[in-house]
């Protein structure tokens, strides 16, 4: 790694953290000595970069100073295109939308020559479109459901074609098997479930709160992982 490389990459490393970090942890990330980040800093100083030191807290970039760009390898940039792709081919079409703009976003910013670096490679890279008019009509009001943590109501048809109404605390969505599924506790069930979004009918996010649980979404898949082909998926 040239010293570029290393005075960006630490850039790149306090603008990504929300706490302060340690010359000693600037150096095991870089595996440099904690006297070569002392010198780093120093040089990011005189260039302009607002950064602030203080004796046994770290360093941290302040909210007034001038940053350069973001910059990406074309790996990264290869990975952030095919990202968005797949999120345009399977997500709902508000998330479809804020990742075609984002894309254009970053497309907009490179020199010529990485973006035609980006289509060459872009280009024998298809990706299928898994869409529904279940998934269109769903998956956004699940997700502002989310995140106003409110319950959420809707008939299910089970795969014995069995008829329930259900009233559930939605945790999150997982797309698996190309399809999408909500993960939630059912209260009629008094546990946790997982339905699949295409045997979702009528559904409605209601006025009544739920208190977010302490459990992520990743938790409980890291739960039930072992048990994903069989029971984890029935409801």
């Amino acid at each position: 790694m040239t010293k570029a490389e290393r005075l960006l990459a630490i850039l790149n490393l306090l603008r990504g953290r929300h706490q302060a970090m340690t010359a000693q942890q600037l150096s095991e990330h870089l595996d440099v000595s904690v006297r070569t980040i002392y010198r780093d800093i120093e040089a990011l100083c005189r260039q302009g970069a607002d950064i602030e030191g203080e004796a046994g807290i770290g360093y941290r970039l302040t909210d007034r100073g001038h940053l350069p760009p973001l910059t990406f390898t074309i790996d990264e940039l290869e990975a952030l295109t095919f990202g968005a792709r797949l999120v345009k081919a399977s997500a709902d079409p508000t998330l479809a939308q804020a990742a075609d703009q984002a894309l254009q976003k970053v497309r907009s910013v490179l020199p010529a020559h990485r973006q035609h670096e980006i289509e060459r490679r872009r280009a024998p890279m298809l990706v299928a479109t898994h869409t529904s008019t279940h998934l269109s009509q769903y998956a956004a009001e699940i997700r502002q459901a989310i995140a106003a943590e409110r319950l959420v109501s809707f008939g299910y048809q089970d795969e014995k074609r069995r008829q329930t109404d259900r009233t559930v605390q939605p945790l999150g969505l997982v797309y698996w098997g190309y399809c999408w599924h909500l993960v939630a506790w059912c209260l009629l069930r008094e546990s946790y479930r997982v339905f699949r979004l295409e045997r979702l009918q009528h559904l409605e996010v209601t006025d009544q709160r739920f208190c977010r649980p302490e459990a992520t979404i990743q938790q409980y898949l890291q739960e039930y992982a072992p048990d994903a082909r069989t029971d984890f998926w029935s409801v």
